[in-house]
């Protein structure tokens, strides 16, 4: 069988997408009851928990903070909407 070329690899698979469609959408959220006053411990975790699936917990508690100006004096329009938003 010498004209036969040898079997191709298998494909990747493809990269998962890093959040889902559902967190995507803003959908999951409506999954847990809102905040009404009274159910603030139940609230908290699962707002907590939604917000580290979608990778913003870090907003939240502090530990991302905004990016300073390379030229504080003369920041470019990006620089200017991304620090006041």
């Amino acid at each position: 069988m010498a004209g036969l070329a040898p079997p191709a690899a298998p494909a990747a698979p493809a990269a998962p997408d890093p959040i889902s469609y559902a967190y995507s959408t803003g959908s999951s959220f409506s999954a847990f009851a809102k905040f009404n006053g009274k159910n603030y411990f139940a609230w908290r975790r699962n707002m907590e928990i939604q917000l580290r699936a979608l990778a913003q917990w870090e907003v939240v508690d502090g530990t991302l903070t905004a990016p300073v100006p390379l030229d504080p004096a003369n920041p470019t329009p990006d620089e200017v909407r991304t620090s006041t938003a």
